[in-house]
């Protein structure tokens, strides 16, 4: 209700003292009744105040009472006529300073007669608007059911309400538009005021201007996880979320495309214990026959080079769904992934390659630009990225091993200070053998498990039985290049500990520790255990 349809009101004879047709348009709210000279405490935003001016014990009293509503973000102002059988002039003086449409009620309407009439208008349109509501959900659903997809109702909101609309995931996923996509860049700044909104609908600069951002599905979801309806005003400065005609719509839209999220998510959950399974194959063994069954099954085009990516969240502790989901998210845009978790719980995805460059360009440059998008929901956590270059079937082991090392390097290197985003998001490649280790993580595992072995098991077994920690102090002897002094200072040992037990390590290995073949041989071994 407007504050027009107040003035038109049959039989209550109320006055515009100051306003224009533009005042006029303005939503009428809820009517707050008082003569306290101060009502701003109990006065919300977008509310109309009714008065009898019982507050005015002179004209001083007009031009610091309109100023209070004004600041209060009061829609208009209401005053009777008894009490001075008219309007003080400095009233309507301090309603034109401060641009506050004032009208006026006559003498022989009440207060009373004046709220019953526009609670009952408000009563009538909410019931209104909930028919007209539940009649455009049922038809939204039919849509949906008969076949319509998520872009032919957001086109079809689009048009009734004739505003641009879309819907966006929290990784600058476009899920359905009703326009052109957004660029990159205007992804980057829209998700940056939509990740710390408080509160929904939200207000939002666009690329058209001014818009409004509906959250899809309840509020206690992980805003990191969260799908969002936009919709873009016609000009800045509308009124867009005080007008409800317009705003219903789009919370239906928004309540079908949290059902369209879960219609399409459900397989996905309902796969993910298969992608384990297969996750933990790769793990053993990749001559293994079934594993490319399970991938096609799985959804996976395996006529397209494969790349593995690995996700390890660093911080406070993350829910390993999250990591999983999050992962899940992020690489949707590049082709229909499959996502799940190996066997030390970070989140794997194989992606198999698009037919053109993903958004924002190769694989690892997209990926971390969507995950990089999702830091502010994620406050004290870095996600550290490994990406293996594309390869075939029979190569999926090796790249898993190389995306594995790859986040490892990501999480060992220090951060990039002339990278601000490198403190949230660290990516390592492992498209190229950059490194010995790097390069053996290529090979099958049974040789792996064979080299290591044959080095370090008589280590291993030693040991096992008598508790010497010998591959912890070869361990940090390699790491401190050898020395025995740094050594003893990083494991807290006598200097005599250190050598014997580096010692008895040649002794049980066949290897001299002081040649560089033998030391590499070692370090190798020493890794791929």
């Amino acid at each position: 209700m407007r504050l027009a349809d107040l003035v038109a009101a049959p039989g209550l004879g109320i006055r515009v003292l100051h306003g224009d047709d533009d005042d006029l348009a303005r939503p009428l709210g809820w009517i707050y009744t008082t003569d306290l000279p101060d009502p701003s405490r109990y006065l919300t935003s977008g509310q109309t105040l009714m008065t009898g001016m019982m507050w005015r014990a002179d004209e001083a009293d007009s031009d610091p009472f309109v100023r209070r509503l004004v600041e209060s973000g009061a829609a208009a102002l209401i005053v009777g006529d008894a009490l001075f059988d008219h309007v003080p002039g400095d009233v309507v003086l301090a309603c034109r300073r401060w641009n506050l449409p004032l009208l006026a009620v006559p003498t022989h309407v009440s207060f009373a007669r004046v709220t019953e009439y526009v609670a009952g208008q408000q009563t009538q349109q909410r019931l209104g608007r909930l028919t007209e509501g539940l009649v455009r959900q049922r038809q939204l659903l039919a849509e949906m059911a008969a076949g319509r997809t998520l872009d032919e109702l957001v086109r079809r909101i689009a048009r009734e309400t004739g505003l641009g609309c879309r819907v966006l995931s929290s990784t600058g996923r476009q899920i359905a538009a009703s326009g052109s996509p957004l660029t990159e860049d205007q992804l980057d700044r829209l998700l940056a005021q939509l990740l710390p909104a408080q509160r929904f609908p939200a207000q939002v600069s666009t690329p058209a201007g001014d818009g409004t951002a509906f959250l899809v599905g309840p509020a206690s979801q992980h805003r990191a996880l969260a799908w969002f309806v936009l919709a873009d005003h016609p000009a800045a400065g509308s009124e867009f979320r005080d007008d409800p005609e317009t705003v219903h719509p789009f919370n239906e839209l928004a309540a079908i495309a949290a059902l369209e999220r879960r219609r399409t998510e459900d397989p996905i959950r309902a796969r993910r214990e298969l992608a384990d399974q297969v996750i933990a194959l790769l793990d053993e063994d990749a001559d293994r026959p079934e594993i490319p069954l399970l991938l096609r099954q799985l959804g996976l085009d395996l006529d397209r080079p494969t790349t593995v990516v690995v996700l390890q969240a660093q911080g406070p502790p993350t829910a390993r769904g999250l990591t999983i989901s999050l992962l899940g998210e992020a690489v949707g845009q590049l082709s229909t992934p499959v996502v799940g978790a190996d066997t030390d719980g970070h989140a794997v995805a194989l992606v198999s390659g698009a037919a053109q460059d993903p958004p924002g360009g190769e694989p690892a440059i997209a990926v971390r630009r969507a995950l990089l998008r999702v830091t502010p929901a994620l406050p004290g956590i870095r996600l550290d990225l490994g990406v293996s270059r594309p390869t075939d079937p029979g190569g999926l082991a090796g790249a898993l091993r190389a995306a594995r090392y790859a986040r490892l390097m990501a999480t060992g290197r220090p951060g990039d200070p002339a990278d601000p985003a490198d403190r949230s998001v660290r990516v390592a490649s492992g498209d190229r053998a950059t490194s010995a280790v790097m390069l053996l993580s290529a090979v099958p595992d049974r040789l792996r498990r064979s080299f290591a072995g044959a080095v370090l098991d008589d280590v291993v077994d030693y040991d096992r039985r008598t508790g010497a920690d010998l591959l912890v102090t070869l361990r940090a002897f390699l790491d401190c290049n050898g020395s025995w002094s740094r050594t003893a200072q990083q494991l807290h040992l006598h200097l005599n500990t250190v050598r014997y037990r580096i010692t008895r390590v040649e002794e049980l290995t066949g290897r001299d520790l002081s040649r560089t073949d033998d030391r590499a041989d070692v370090y190798l071994a020493l890794h791929l255990l």
